[in-house]
């Protein structure tokens, strides 16, 4: 997540699309790095030298996993269709980059692939 806030930052993001949900599912758990401590201090994005981002140790947000879901089912239903665990996942990400999701891949065609009409996370 440093890296991901610094890319909002740095390059303005507008939207996100976040791939290879479907991937994620059947973890009884998903680990997202959520900041770095240096030096007994949070930080939230990477700090500004390599000599510092070497001393960093990575603090770790943890959800809950998801199941295996029937992908084209979810596909056809959109967004709500995704397992409450994957939807408070992709709002974590959102908004955490202060950015909306516009796309959610679950799975290798572009069938499968959730296209937000209004996007709020």
């Amino acid at each position: 997540m440093p890296m991901l806030r610094h890319a909002a930052r740095v390059s303005g993001f507008t939207g996100l699309a976040v791939n290879h949900v479907d991937t994620l599912s059947g973890l009884d758990e998903l680990k997202v790095g959520h900041s770095y401590r240096l030096d007994g201090e949070e930080l939230t994005t990477i700090p500004a030298t390599t000599e510092a981002w070497q001393r960093c140790e990575a603090t770790f947000r943890t959800f809950e996993g998801w199941p295996e879901q029937d992908w084209d089912a979810v596909a056809a239903e959109g967004y709500d269709a995704l397992h409450e665990n994957a939807r408070a996942y992709l709002e974590y990400v959102s908004d955490e980059l202060d950015t909306p999701i516009y796309a959610v891949g679950i799975g290798p065609g572009r069938e499968q692939s959730l296209v937000l009409e209004d996007p709020q996370y």
